[in-house]
């Protein structure tokens, strides 16, 4: 008796498991191919990076997400954007931002100082089927070096969303102003 009480015990607990909602799965691409990281040849220049460090890490979070391993682009996420940003809505930016019918590439540019500690990457976005007459869209990644390493840091936008798509980065004191001038001081 107590054999078939355990063995019901397991059958109902392997059900019960194996139907909870996951969250957001990686991506599946319905065309075979992935998008993938293009360096420019002045990117590509070990001379433009701080250290190679900065490089190594960058690539391997970006050939994770664009390779729909967000669980280990995720941990390279800086402690506040884990301790902010949900891993199912992490996942959910990612699935768009990396979607292959939305973008077929990123092509990476030359890394700039913002200070010793905080390096801006430009990407260009190359969409499988661009509209004539369109600029091509473009965003600044950012990588912060603390004292264990280098790490992604995610803009405002993906933290508060009403801030819009384009919202500026927080600077020491908060966002940064846009869409108006900032009143010079007297």
């Amino acid at each position: 008796m107590n054999r078939l009480l355990l063995a019901c015990f397991l059958l109902v607990l392997t059900v019960v498991t194996s139907c909870g909602d996951r969250g957001p799965q990686p991506q599946k691409s319905t065309t075979g191919t992935s998008p993938r990281l293009i360096f420019t040849e002045e990117a590509s220049a070990e001379a433009h990076w701080p250290d190679a460090r900065l490089r190594q890490v960058f690539t391997e979070y970006w050939n994770a997400a664009l390779e729909g391993r967000w669980e280990d682009a995720y941990r390279q996420e800086a402690d506040y954007v884990r301790q902010l940003v949900s891993k199912e809505r992490y996942f959910k930016v990612m699935e768009f931002m990396t979607d292959p019918k939305k973008v077929s590439a990123f092509e990476v540019g030359v890394p700039r100082a913002r200070s010793p500690y905080l390096y801006e990457i430009p990407l260009q976005l190359k969409i499988p089927s661009p509209a004539e007459g369109l600029p091509t869209p473009a965003r600044l990644d950012y990588w912060v070096k603390t004292d264990t390493g280098w790490y992604h840091a995610v803009k405002a936008s993906l933290l508060f969303p009403e801030l819009g798509f384009g919202a500026a980065m927080p600077g020491p004191l908060g966002p940064i102003p846009q869409g108006k001038e900032v009143e010079k001081e007297s």
